[in-house]
C-alpha cells in the first residue's frame, strides 16, 4: 500500500488528535467517577486521575514535537462524548459507569499502540517525536490492567454482596502490567517538566533528522513533503523562540548582542525557507537551497546550544528555566495551529501573541 510522506504524518496526527481529545474525557471521567471511591476502598482513583493529568500533558507535547495539527475523527469525538454523557446520567449504575471508562481506556490503550507501532516504521524525525508514546501506552496497560481487578472486585461484590475468590496467576499478572507501566511512566517525560535548553535540544535534533531525511528521499516528490514538515518545524520554533526566549533575555548587557544576532539569522533562515518553497519544482534549486539552509541552521544551533544556553544558565534559575519551556511549547502551539505545512510564508510572522513585548508570565 503505496502513502505519501505527507499522508503519513497527517494520519499519525489524526489518531494522536484523537488520543487527545479521548484524554480530555477521561480526565473529565475522572471527575464524575470519583464519588465511588469512597464507597469502594479499592478503587482509588486518586493516583489514576493524577497519572491521566500528566499524560494529557505528555500527548500534548508529542503533538507539539510532530508538528502537524488536525481535528479529531468524529467518530472518536462520538464515543467519548457518549462515555461522558452517560456517566452523568443518574440512572447509570456504579458497574455500568465503570465498564464504560475501561472500554475509553482499553480504547487509547490499543491506538497508543497504534501510534508507537507507526512510529517505529517511521522517518527518524517522528520516532524522535512519538517516542513517549512508549511510556504513555505502558501507562494505559497498567491502568487497563489495574480497571479489570476493580471492575472484578467492585462487580463481583455489587451482583453477590460478596468479595471475589483471588486467582494468583491473573495477580502476578497484574503485578508485572503494574511494574511494567509505573517503570515507563517515569522514564517517559511530558516536555513541559523539561527546562527550555532540553526542550529546544530535542527540537533541533528533529531538524537534523528531518534534513537526512530530505538527502536521503528516494525521489522529489518525497523530500517536498519533508520539506514542508521542516518549514512548519522551523517556522514553529523559531518565532516562539525569538517571543519568549531571545525577547526575555535582550535585557541583559551581556546577552543582548547574542539574542539580536541568534533573531537575525531566523529572519535568514526564514527567508530561505520562503526562496526554497518557489523553488519546490527545480530539483537541482531545490536542493541548493536546501543545502545552504541546512549549513545556515547548523551554524545557528552550534552557536545556539553554546553561548545562549550559557546566557540563559546565568541569568535564569531552574524553575525559570522550566517555566520558560513551558511559555515557548504554549506560544508555539499558538503558532502551529494558525500555520498549515502548504501555503504558510515564514518571514512573515503571525499577527496574534507572536508580537515584540509579548509576556511569557515569567519572572526573572
Amino acid at each position: 500500500m503505496q502513502v505519501s510522506e505527507q499522508d503519513r504524518r497527517e494520519g499519525i496526527a489524526s489518531e494522536l488528535a484523537d488520543i487527545f481529545y479521548r484524554q480530555q474525557a477521561i480526565i473529565r471521567c475522572n471527575e464524575l467517577l470519583g464519588f465511588n471511591a469512597s464507597k469502594n476502598s479499592d478503587m482509588n482513583f486518586q493516583a489514576m486521575s493524577e497519572e491521566d493529568e500528566k499524560t494529557l500533558r505528555m500527548i500534548e507535547s508529542v503533538i507539539n514535537s510532530h508538528g502537524v495539527r488536525v481535528e479529531p475523527k468524529i467518530a472518536a469525538v462520538a464515543m467519548a462524548d457518549m462515555v461522558l454523557e452517560t456517566l452523568a446520567d443518574d440512572a447509570v449504575t456504579p458497574l455500568e459507569q465503570l465498564g464504560l471508562y475501561t472500554l475509553l481506556k482499553q480504547n487509547q490503550m490499543l491506538c497508543s499502540h497504534l501510534v508507537h507501532k507507526s512510529a517505529q516504521v517511521s522517518p527518524a524525525d517522528i520516532k524522535l517525536a512519538i517516542g513517549p508514546f512508549e511510556g504513555i501506552y505502558a501507562t494505559f496497560t497498567k491502568q487497563v490492567g489495574q480497571l479489570v481487578v476493580m471492575t472484578e472486585t467492585f462487580g463481583v461484590e455489587w451482583i453477590t454482596g460478596d468479595k471475589p475468590a483471588s486467582g494468583i496467576a491473573g495477580r502476578v499478572r497484574d503485578a508485572f502490567a503494574t511494574v511494567a507501566g509505573a517503570v515507563m511512566s517515569k522514564v517517559a517525560k511530558p516536555t513541559e517538566d523539561m527546562n527550555v535548553m532540553t526542550v529546544l535540544t530535542v527540537e533541533h535534533r528533529k531538524v537534523d533528522a528531518l534534513f537526512k531525511e530530505i538527502e536521503g528521499a528516494s525521489d522529489l516528490a518525497k523530500a517536498q513533503d519533508l520539506f514542508k514538515q521542516l518549514k512548519a518545524d522551523l517556522t514553529a520554533h523559531s518565532i516562539a523562540e525569538e517571543d519568549v526566549v531571545y525577547n526575555a533575555f535582550k535585557r541583559f548587557d551581556d546577552s543582548k548582542d547574542a539574542m539580536e544576532d541568534a533573531q537575525k539569522e531566523h529572519e535568514e533562515l526564514r527567508e530561505i525557507l520562503d526562496d526554497a518553497t518557489y523553488l519546490l519544482a527545480d530539483e537541482e534549486q531545490f536542493y541548493e537551497k536546501v543545502e545552504e539552509l541546512k549549513d545556515l541552521v547548523k551554524h545557528h544551533v552550534d552557536e545556539e546550544e553554546g553561548k545562549i544556553f550559557d546566557l540563559i544558565k546565568r541569568h535564569s534559575t531552574e524553575d525559570q528555566q522550566v517555566a520558560y519551556s513551558k511559555a515557548f511549547l504554549d506560544a508555539k502551539r499558538e503558532i502551529q495551529l494558525n500555520l498549515g505545512t502548504d501555503t504558510a510564508i515564514a518571514s512573515v510572522q503571525p499577527t496574534s501573541s507572536q508580537q515584540p513585548g509579548f509576556d511569557s508570565g515569567v519572572s526573572i
